[in-house]
């Protein structure tokens, strides 16, 4: 009889499961799996859920010397002026306080700033959060008493996406430039060793224009943009082998591979989405000087194959224990910000500059651009074996076991982390753990 069960959770994710015994046997099962999930919003200040459409300053800091020692700020911190026993009239207090400045004098203002608004429909309503919607086919069978084959297909689709438009800037508020590839120099063997792939990104980099302010609105993609085709989805499947075998031997593992796809371009390219193009996204949002071109609001992720096994056996008669393991993961994925000299981003415009110089640069400088396109540069793979030799003690019907673990066996040294930055690209930042020996004791009673 096929089973079937079906969950709706208060914060309305709907998810179904259905598992099939094929031939009635109990030997071959077919499942399905299909689920709904959704951002969850915190209700925080300063959260999507929670943001009024305006920025508010809710803290500030100023500078502050406790005259009379007492730990007590002895000054009116209601009102946002120098004060101090100097000062003249209501500002002549104990302390000496200064006045809040910059980003801080905000806390002080009597009306909100909108530079951080978020659209109603992007807060309020049904259907309106970020989701995901999983999708599975697998299967499993039995080849013989203790010996099994699974596999199975996984698809992950996104939708609801949040998009930030500059509401006082156009596309055609953004100067559009190229960093000359004959200008790249050649990685230093200091750096890593490696040089740029073949399909780095050169062209159709974008700029914000001097004088034009930011005001940015946070909405949904599909409300701002109508029609428009904006996803991100994932696709992948596994393979394993599962076995019991007699005289207590045990071996599982296989193969597991996926990849994702994502794209922007029906709001990012201006060639698609007209003068209302959000170039201002291809920005860095931890480092907006360094911005992305235009080419990567299309991303093809490499296929990403993982491999483990596992297996272990006890010798019997003599209580040995012997388990090991070992994994083959994908290495990191690369990228690299070059430090474009501003003499050559600035170059005239029929020759792929801006004819001006980048926002706030000076000739001398540089301005940093991504080279790399997402998902399709990684280092090496990092293999690693483990072994597990364990020696069962019995005694008074009581069992330990004294066992020696053997981590990284190989001392495999793969760069788990590594330079962005081209002038010390991949420049080793961090390596997997060295080769650990651990000895344990484990005391059944």
């Amino acid at each position: 009889m096929p089973k079937f069960s079906t969950t709706r959770y208060k914060d309305f994710t709907p998810k179904v499961a259905v598992a099939y015994d094929l031939f009635g046997d109990g030997r071959t099962a077919l499942k399905g799996n299909v689920g709904k999930y959704v951002l969850g919003q915190a209700l925080v200040v300063g959260g999507l859920a929670s943001q009024p459409g305006y920025n508010v300053q809710l803290t500030s800091s100023r500078s502050w010397v406790d005259n009379d020692r007492d730990f007590v700020p002895d000054c009116d911190l209601t009102r946002n002026t120098a004060q101090g026993p100097t000062a003249a009239g209501i500002d002549n207090q104990v302390d000496t306080c200064g006045l809040a400045v910059g980003p801080n004098q905000n806390f002080y203002s009597n009306s909100l700033i909108p530079n951080l608004a978020v659209m109603d429909d992007a807060r309020y309503g049904w259907g309106k959060r970020p989701y995901s919607w999983e999708y599975s086919v697998s299967a499993q069978h039995e080849l013989t008493q203790g010996l099994s084959i699974n596999g199975g297909v996984f698809w992950r689709r996104f939708g609801n996406f949040l998009v930030t438009d500059n509401t006082s800037a156009t596309a055609a508020d953004f100067g559009v430039y190229s960093v000359t590839p004959g200008l790249i120099p050649t990685a230093p063997a200091s750096a890593g060793g490696e040089s740029l792939p073949d399909n780095i990104y050169t062209q159709h980099f974008y700029n914000l224009n001097p004088g034009v302010a930011v005001n940015n609105l946070t909405g949904l993609s599909k409300t701002m943009f109508p029609d428009s085709n904006v996803y991100d989805k994932w696709f992948g499947y596994d393979i394993g082998l599962s076995a019991r075998l007699p005289q207590g031997i045990i071996f599982q593992g296989g193969l597991s591979t996926g990849h994702q796809q994502t794209d922007f371009c029906d709001v990012q390219d201006p060639a698609k989405a007209g003068n209302n193009a959000l170039v201002e996204m291809l920005g860095n949002p931890a480092a907006p000087a360094s911005p992305s071109s235009l080419e990567s609001c299309h991303m093809e992720q490499n296929w990403l194959p993982q491999v483990k096994f596992l297996g272990s056996y006890t010798i019997p008669k003599i209580d040995v224990q012997l388990g090991g393991s070992y994994q083959s993961i994908p290495g990191i994925e690369y990228s690299a910000v070059y430090a474009a000299p501003n003499s050559d981003v600035s170059r005239p415009v029929a020759q792929g500059g801006l004819g001006r110089l980048p926002s706030g640069g000076v000739i001398t400088g540089t301005t940093a651009v991504n080279l790399v396109p997402p998902g399709t540069t990684y280092g090496a793979r990092f293999n690693q074996i483990d072994l597990r030799l364990g020696k069962v003690v019995r005694f008074s019907n009581r069992k330990a076991v004294v066992s020696l673990d053997m981590f990284n066996i190989l001392n495999d040294d793969t760069i788990s982390g590594a330079s962005a930055t081209y002038a010390t690209w991949l420049a080793p930042t961090s390596v997997v753990a060295p080769r650990l020996f651990k000895v344990s004791l484990t005391f059944d009673f």
